[in-house]
């Protein structure tokens, strides 16, 4: 109740002993326990807010005690998946939920780089292995552009891989002989199968290529590609061509002698007995000289397979030199007979024995009078000059033939070589000079050829005066 403005706490009772009569009210003022209610209420409010703030503060700690590891886990995979594969991840001692998934994604972080790094050490290997094969690749497009090139291709062609790519096959490797309409394309093999090409390297040398092509689609492309694999066969080429060559020719060189044999032969079983004994020496000359010749050729023959099988060997001992000529002398004289030739020898007079091998120096010298020979004309003197030098000694054969121009003199000395083949009286299969070269050479000697003055060729050979017997 309230009373003069201020709360009060009243209750009624009745007095024991009045019956019900009479009854008593008591009230007490309250102001100051209502006043205390409201501060405790007051408090309670505050205090809950507080402790609602606090929870509330707690709690947000605490959630992010718990999800910043998960936080870091998602930076570190989103780096991962942009790319950086070594990027760190976190470890954490617990709880045991982030440890496991933490220690996993670990895992399969090592089980890809040790993927991807055997992957690059496959692509790198592939890759030498590409580079380093003799035989050269290249790649081009639907377009014929070149893609990538080998360092093989790079060595045939000329060309390296940087000025290659994105150029067009058909510029790199042109037709030999520039025939309008004429490219390498055309002449490339079906897949699977191998073809010789004739083309041109950078620098205008004749190249034949033996092509094998197969047509493939690369990785994270739908772009079909063309890789052709590249073998240099140009020598391989050459060797076949001198084989038809050095078989004809052979065929050749055997058939006129051995005609000649025949046919002299022949005449004489048939004719015997009416013929004088100058017929029969005359008839006899063309055979010596066919036989002569066939032993010279079977001679440059087995020695020139000697070299190539490396089988030459030198067996030397001191001999004097006008012995050697002497040999060779009686062994053409047959030959510059026929053509009415003289050869004239100019030596010194005190030459000191020289020590060689007798026979294959007597094969040198054989092989460049019967050149001087054949090559002068009928009837011309050829010169066989011996000088004794400081350090050498120096043999020299003089013709009266063609002579040598200086861009032939580079093969002169090459197997299977023949100058002027168009003239008819020219015989030999190209390895007199060669044998020449090789014993000489073999002898620690030299060999060359010089113009002679008033026409022909003067081919000449040094021995060191080492190689003499004191």
């Amino acid at each position: 109740m309230t009373a003069a403005g201020q709360p009060f706490f009243a209750a009624q009772f009745s007095l024991p002993g009045s019956g019900g009569g009479f009854k008593a009210e008591v009230a007490l003022p309250v102001s100051d326990l209502m006043e205390t209610a409201e501060a405790a209420r007051r408090i309670l409010i505050g205090g809950s807010v507080v402790v609602a703030l606090a929870g509330a503060i707690m709690g947000a700690w605490f959630i992010r005690l718990l999800t910043a590891p998960l936080v870091d886990l998602t930076q570190a995979a989103e780096r991962i998946s942009g790319g950086d594969l070594a990027a760190p991840i976190p470890r954490f001692a617990g709880p045991p939920e982030l440890a496991t998934l933490s220690a996993t994604l670990e895992r399969s972080q090592a089980t890809m780089l040790d993927a991807l790094d055997e992957r690059s050490q496959a692509r790198d290997w592939l890759n030498t292995l590409v580079q380093s094969v003799v035989e050269g690749v290249i790649t081009f497009d639907t377009r014929g552009r070149v893609t990538f090139m080998s360092q093989g291709a790079e060595i045939m062609t000329g060309w390296s891989s940087a000025e290659a790519i994105g150029r067009p096959i058909n510029d790199l490797l042109p037709p030999p002989d520039d025939a309008p309409g004429d490219t390498f394309l055309d002449h490339l093999p079906p897949a699977g199968e191998k073809r010789e090409i004739e083309t041109r390297t950078r620098s205008g040398k004749s190249l034949v290529l033996a092509a094998t092509g197969a047509r493939m689609v690369p990785p994270n492309s739908d772009t079909v590609q063309v890789a052709l694999v590249l073998r240099d066969v140009t020598e391989e080429e050459a060797l076949r061509n001198l084989r038809s060559f050095f078989l004809a020719n052979i065929s050749h060189e055997f058939r006129t002698p051995l005609s000649t044999l025949s046919a002299s032969l022949e005449l004489l079983m048939d004719e015997a007995d009416s013929l004088s004994a100058d017929d029969i020496r005359e008839l006899l000359r063309p055979t010596h000289l066919s036989l002569l010749s066939l032993q010279t050729l079977i001679d440059n023959l087995l020695e020139s397979s000697r070299i190539e099988a490396g089988m030459f060997a030198l067996r030397r001992r001191p001999v004097a030199l006008e012995e050697i000529i002497g040999d060779a002398l009686a062994i053409v004289r047959p030959l510059v007979e026929r053509r009415r030739q003289e050869i004239r020898l100019t030596e010194p007079a005190d030459l000191a024995p020289i020590e060689v091998d007798r026979g294959r120096m007597t094969q040198v010298l054989v092989n460049l009078l019967a050149n001087a020979s054949r090559y002068s004309p009928i009837g011309r003197q050829i010169d066989l000059v011996v000088e004794q030098r400081a350090a050498v000694l120096r043999v020299s054969v003089a013709d009266r033939g063609p002579g040598i121009s200086p861009e032939d003199r580079v093969n002169v000395f090459r197997r299977f070589v023949r100058l002027n083949e168009e003239a008819e009286e020219q015989q030999g299969m190209g390895l007199g000079l060669y044998l020449v070269k090789r014993v000489v050479e073999a002898h620690d000697g030299t060999v060359g050829v010089d113009d002679r003055p008033g026409g022909g060729a003067v081919f000449w050979f040094e021995l060191p005066i080492q190689v003499s017997v004191q």
